[in-house]
C-alpha cells in the first residue's frame, strides 16, 4: 500500500463507523476476502443466509460469534479494497483475548510481542469464522467478548487509541468540512449513540 492510501485507511478507522455487517447489507458484497489494516492477514467473510441466530441449534454460538465479529469489526476500505480493522478489534478486547490464549492456546501468550499477539488473533478469527473450532469454544469466546461490552476499555486499548486513532481524529480539517457540509455524510464522522470514539 502507498503511504497516502495507508493514511486514508487510518483516517477512515478514526472517523468512519461502518461495521462489516452494514457494509455487506449496503453493498451486497456477498462472500469476500478481507484484509487487516496493518497486518498481512486475510480473513474470509461468508455471506450468511440470514443474520438471525439459530437459537437452540447445534450452531447457535457459531452464529452468535459470527454476528458479533460482523457487528464489531469496522470496514476501513471500500469495495475495491475490502480492508477491515481487525487490529483495533483485538486491541479493544486485548485483556480478554490474552486470557483466552492462556486458557486454550499451546503458546505462551505472555511472551509474545503485541504485534505477534494481534497477528495470531487475526489468524484465529479467520479460523473461527471458517468453522475450525467446536460449539463450546464459540460459546466461551462469545460470552467473554460480550462481557467486555460492559467494561471500560482496557489499558492496552487506551494506549493503542492514543497512538493509532486519536492523531487521525485531531487531523480533521473542520474548515474543509464546512465548505462541503452539504455533501459530507456526517454520520460517518459521528459514532453511533452510546459507542463513543473509544
Amino acid at each position: 500500500m502507498s503511504d497516502e492510501f495507508d493514511k486514508q485507511l487510518k483516517y477512515n478507522r478514526a472517523n468512519r463507523f461502518m461495521s462489516i455487517k452494514e457494509y455487506m447489507e449496503e453493498s451486497d458484497a456477498g462472500d469476500f476476502d478481507s484484509s487487516d489494516i496493518t497486518f498481512d492477514v486475510s480473513v474470509t467473510i461468508v455471506e450468511p443466509m440470514s443474520w438471525d441466530v439459530r437459537k437452540g441449534s447445534d450452531d447457535e454460538y457459531y452464529d452468535r460469534f459470527y454476528l458479533y465479529i460482523c457487528e464489531n469489526v469496522n470496514m476501513v476500505g471500500d469495495e475495491d479494497h475490502e480492508v477491515c480493522d481487525y487490529e483495533g478489534f483485538v486491541y479493544k478486547h486485548y485483556d480478554t483475548l490474552k486470557q483466552f490464549g492462556r486458557d486454550f492456546w499451546n503458546k505462551d501468550v505472555d511472551k509474545m510481542s503485541d504485534d505477534t499477539f494481534v497477528y495470531e488473533w487475526i489468524t484465529e478469527i479467520h479460523g473461527f469464522l471458517a468453522g475450525y473450532t467446536s460449539e463450546p469454544i464459540y460459546k466461551d469466546i462469545y460470552n467473554r467478548l460480550k462481557a467486555d461490552d460492559e467494561k471500560p476499555p482496557c489499558a492496552r486499548y487506551e494506549q493503542f487509541y492514543e497512538q493509532e486513532i486519536k492523531p487521525y481524529i485531531d487531523d480533521l480539517d473542520y474548515s474543509r468540512l464546512e465548505v462541503y457540509e452539504d455533501t459530507i455524510d456526517f454520520e460517518l464522522l459521528t459514532p453511533p449513540a452510546g459507542q463513543g470514539r473509544k
